[in-house]
């Protein structure tokens, strides 16, 4: 940082501009005053035996030789929450802290080794600690049939890529897909897309003209909430065409189709309404939640019918999965029956609880656990065999 040679002694009257007072001021004012001079630097910091590094780099020298080796080292975080970090301390000070409570920090690689490691398995650890509440079941419980005809209300959300397109919740990977909806049924398409309003129309254009009137589609136009399409049922008070259009407000490329269905001469496609969808309320008001069992016994598409599914991710992606792909077709054992009693006629049991029991294992099967002693390396292993009976 270099300075300018005025001072502002040089302001005073010429009786004061004394020695004693431009050392006063030049030592007091003159520093807050005084325009600076940077240096821009051009130089890494960071540790020197990383892959990267090259001899030809120019690195900032640290003021001490543990601060150079340790540069840009991770802090030591601790989070209660897992997101909001509660404490965080830099590494030299975590070091420094063992060392001012009497520790010894000569050895770092000493400081942090230990024989035991972090596991966490692709399992939920409450079915492990609070396993009396959780039962299993021969056969799954009884699936919710869905009414699928006229008076279902779908929740999709709808976002934008960029300034080019629309992209819809149930349509995977596709911009401005053709969305179809059936008559007498209600969607809620939730948007988010800042800059780029929303409308459903009877033809294209950009701008507010030629939308659908107010009696079928509220929130018309919005870039931040849900715009909501009733479709009118198949009567005489249908007035709706066949074919509707989403249209942005803001820009011409950001467009697509909406397409009018009768549930009388087609019919229902779960992949439409359904799967991808944020919500979904049947026809008598039922509301869909995570892991409930549901089957479609009529007017749906050939590849649904009478399949029974597992309701998972609403308020996301709602998917379902065929139950058939969770099934274990395989035996858990073998039962028969083993007499208790001598000659299976007299015994210590008077009673007739064991004398015949069943569910008996006869096989033994044995699984091997591999412990390893380092999983980083996996150089030394010790092999424990539990035996157990199915």
């Amino acid at each position: 940082m270099s300075k300018s040679t005025r001072s502002s002694s040089q302001l005073l009257p010429q009786i004061f501009q004394t020695e004693k007072n431009k050392r006063f001021i030049n030592s007091t004012i003159d520093q807050l005053i005084e325009p600076s001079v940077l240096d821009r630097l051009s130089a890494y910091i960071g540790q020197r035996y990383k892959p990267s590094y090259r001899t030809t780099d120019i690195y900032l020298e640290e003021s001490s030789l543990q601060r150079q080796s340790y540069q840009l080292e991770p802090t030591v975080t601790y989070k209660t929450d897992g997101s909001n970090i509660d404490f965080a301390s830099q590494y030299i000070d975590a070091v420094n802290e063992i060392k001012a409570q009497g520790g010894s920090n000569e050895k770092h690689d000493r400081l942090w080794e230990q024989e035991s490691y972090s596991y966490a398995p692709p399992v939920d650890p409450d079915k492990l600690v609070n396993y009396r509440q959780y039962y299993w079941m021969s056969k799954n419980l009884s699936p919710i049939i869905l009414d699928v005809g006229p008076g279902t209300t779908s929740r999709i959300s709808v976002v934008n890529n960029a300034l080019g397109a629309y992209v819809f919740s149930n349509k995977i990977d596709q911009d401005n897909p053709d969305i179809v909806v059936y008559k007498g049924s209600t969607y809620e398409f939730s948007i988010n897309a800042p800059g780029h309003p929303f409308y459903i129309k009877t033809q294209y254009g950009t701008g507010s003209s030629d939308q659908v009137s107010d009696e079928h589609v509220t929130n018309n136009g919005t870039m931040d909430g849900i715009v909501t399409l009733k479709v009118p049922s198949n009567d005489s008070s249908s007035n709706i065409d066949t074919v509707l259009f989403y249209q942005c407000g803001n820009h011409v490329n950001m467009k697509g189709r909406i397409i009018v269905k009768d549930l009388d001469l087609v019919n229902f496609d779960p992949s439409e309404a359904i799967e991808g969808s944020l919500k979904f309320t049947d026809a008598n008001g039922l509301t869909l939640t995570d892991t409930v069992n549901i089957q479609i016994n009529t007017g749906v598409t050939s590849s649904y019918i009478n399949k029974k599914y597992f309701v998972d991710g609403v308020g996301e992606s709602i998917s379902l999965t065929d139950i058939a792909s969770h099934e274990v077709v395989e035996s858990y054992g073998t039962e028969t029956g083993e007499v208790w009693d001598e000659n299976g006629v007299i015994g210590f049991d008077t009673t007739d609880n064991i004398s015949s029991a069943v569910n008996v294992s006869l096989r033994t099967n044995w699984i091997t656990v591999v412990l390893s002693d380092s999983l980083a390396t996996c150089t030394k292993s010790t092999v424990k065999i539990f035996r157990c009976c199915s």
